[in-house]
């Protein structure tokens, strides 16, 4: 038999870290009858739409996997797409994995809804999407296609002394708000002296005035600052943390999130985007109003002081983590391979 021949087009497909959707596919999937290939996507947006063009002309495949993010990406990328595969006559999965998709949509209603049609097949990781367009377009269908990590990377670690050590992981941009992280620990330092807060995550613009506040609050004792660490290298800072906090504004999944709940961390977020909805607040995550550093101050002492939440908080968020390994993934894929084709 034929096997059905695969293209990737997305960021996530030439990522070196734990959630390289392309390589995973490429590894499991050719053992059942797919061949896979998939566009390692340069940064530079001419060398890209060169490189997508010339991919889309010349290679041979049968159904494209495109992730679909929002603005330039979506106004750039996705109409060439459409427009050389209806040409074609090729088949498309549009995975729609940007957390702006919904803003972005109401902006630009009819150019994104006329591109989005073009798919064979429609899903999203994102139920927070789903729930958006099937209220404001009654002409789409989205199946919901969970996002994975690879659980083996990030295995639960053994109970320990606490010792109220926060980890944040982001990069230092305004979206992700790492000032606030800053600001809920200065608040808890003189009810506990031994907190300590590790931020990882690469400089997007905001490193250096964190470090000002830091060394301006006398805080050098209780935060540091590691910088940008590879992502198998994270289980490590998981595993030897008490608490992880994400003080984000904007959320499409949080594989963050996922990767600290494997490991048995009890998780404070932001109420925002697709983390009240994936999560439940008090069961298995305590959640927090955007931008307000005293209530993550409240939740942490909550944490802190409560070791049956803190454990009730951990037990269940790794209950939930499980939900997002391979095998759930791979099943939900082949089905929309199938309705695909």
């Amino acid at each position: 038999m034929i096997p059905t021949r695969l293209l990737f087009i997305g960021n996530f497909y030439k990522s070196k870290g734990t959630h390289n959707i392309g390589s995973k596919i490429i590894k499991e999937f050719n053992h059942i009858n797919f061949t896979t290939s998939y566009i390692n996507m340069p940064i530079n947006p001419i060398l890209r739409i060169g490189l997508i063009i010339f991919k889309l002309c010349t290679s041979k495949y049968d159904i494209i996997h495109l992730e679909v993010y929002s603005g330039r990406y979506f106004f750039m990328i996705v109409p060439i797409v459409t427009t050389i595969t209806r040409l074609r006559s090729k088949h498309i999965i549009m995975n729609i994995a940007g957390g702006a998709i919904p803003e972005y949509h109401l902006k630009n209603k009819k150019f994104v809804e006329f591109h989005l049609s073009c798919a064979t097949v429609l899903a999203s990781p994102s139920k927070r999407i789903i729930d958006h367009f099937s209220n404001t377009s009654s002409n789409l269908t989205i199946e919901y296609l969970p996002n994975f990590i690879d659980l083996s990377l990030f295995p639960r670690s053994a109970e320990r002394n606490f010792n109220f050590s926060v980890l944040w992981v982001r990069a230092f941009r305004h979206i992700y708000n790492p000032l606030i992280a800053i600001e809920a620990i200065e608040l808890l330092v003189e009810e506990f002296p031994e907190i300590h807060l590790t931020m990882i995550g690469p400089d997007g613009g905001l490193l250096e005035n964190c470090k000002s506040y830091i060394k301006q609050h006398n805080l050098n004792n209780h935060i540091s600052i590691k910088g940008s660490i590879q992502n198998k290298d994270l289980s490590i800072y998981y595993q030897s943390h008490d608490v992880f906090i994400n003080t984000t504004s904007f959320e499409s999944f949080g594989f963050a999130l996922i990767e600290a709940a494997s490991c048995g961390l009890p998780i404070v977020s932001s109420n925002v985007g697709e983390i009240p909805i994936l999560w439940t607040n008090k069961k298995n995550i305590l959640l927090f109003e955007d931008k307000n550093p005293q209530m993550l101050a409240n939740k942490l002492k909550c944490l802190f002081t409560d070791y049956n939440l803190r454990k009730q908080i951990a037990d269940n968020g790794h209950s939930l983590s499980q939900q997002f390994g391979w095998e759930p993934f791979q099943a939900k894929f082949l089905t929309l391979l199938d309705q695909a084709k």
